[in-house]
């Protein structure tokens, strides 16, 4: 699951077809082996020729730049921000980018959770010892935050050039 910030307007003027690809997984879609998401090896993309493209983030990650911003929604990582407050939430990113020891309770060397385990009866009648899957936690180092917080700043400047809202969800 992911979070999209985007600016509170239609923002993209055309589309653009890309070569299919997904390099985040690995994969490239060829004539040859497609990867399922495309008909002909090519997808649309927006352009956005007014520098208001989304920031997409990973909803761990949108939970921090929320918190971060002092943005609490109540109804999960859905909410937005009319014109006139993006101002305040531009100055605030200042803030979270300046100082370091605001970020600081945010960050996580991440890891492996702890493995469940359990005792079932197995085929033979016996009790049998279970383990449950290796999950893994990602890290949330400084850098990471303070590229996506970069990234967010350049959209709320733009929204705040423009008097635009800023949503996210």
């Amino acid at each position: 699951m992911s979070v999209d910030f985007g600016a509170l307007t239609g923002t993209h003027t055309s589309y653009e077809r890309v070569p299919c690809s997904s390099p985040s997984m690995g994969l490239t879609c060829t004539a040859e082996e497609r990867c399922g998401y495309c008909d002909d090896g090519f997808i649309e993309e927006p352009v956005y020729e007014d520098g208001a493209e989304p920031v997409n983030v990973a909803n761990a990650t949108a939970r921090v730049v929320l918190d971060l911003l002092g943005l609490e929604s109540e109804e999960g990582l859905y909410g937005s921000v009319p014109a006139e407050r993006v101002p305040f939430l531009l100055q605030r990113v200042m803030v979270v980018l300046a100082k370091e020891g605001v970020r600081a309770p945010y960050l996580d060397e991440g890891g492996e959770l702890p493995r469940t385990t359990r005792v079932v009866e197995g085929e033979d009648g016996l009790p049998t010892i279970t383990s449950g899957p290796r999950v893994f936690m990602g890290a949330m180092s400084d850098e990471r935050v303070v590229r996506v917080v970069e990234r967010v700043r350049d959209l709320l400047s733009t929204c705040a050039q423009r008097g635009w809202g800023v949503s996210w969800g």
